[in-house]
């Protein structure tokens, strides 16, 4: 799959200010928020 959360995930081939990430999940600000500091969570791997 190649959405834009794999091109984060993979390694910049997308540009996001990463707020945390470890061996299994990585948090991003939101490009667009709603809310001062919203942010997205994702898995790194594929469910």
């Amino acid at each position: 799959m190649d959405c834009v959360f794999c091109r984060i995930i993979r390694g910049g081939e997308e540009p996001a200010y990463v707020v945390y990430e470890d061996d299994h999940v990585i948090a991003i600000l939101d490009k667009y928020p709603i809310n001062r500091g919203s942010h997205t969570r994702n898995a790194k791997e594929a469910l």
